[in-house]
């Protein structure tokens, strides 16, 4: 049985971490109409979601191992 390499407080913490980072990231968009600023704003958000889908899935192997 291998032990996970976030515990359940590491992954509260990325969640929490994650949508303030994106609440800050519509606040400037609604406060700026910068095309340039829209597109990082959608780029980031786009990096940041698939970082996350990619911190979950290893924590999810690693605790149901694939057959």
């Amino acid at each position: 049985m291998k032990s996970s390499p976030l515990n359940f407080y590491g992954q509260q913490y990325i969640c929490l971490l994650t949508a303030i980072i994106l609440v800050i990231l519509v606040i400037l968009f609604i406060r700026s109409e910068n095309i340039f600023l829209f597109n990082l704003i959608v780029f980031l958000s786009l990096l940041i979601g698939v970082l996350v889908g990619i911190v979950a899935w290893i924590n999810f192997t690693s605790v149901h191992p694939v057959a």
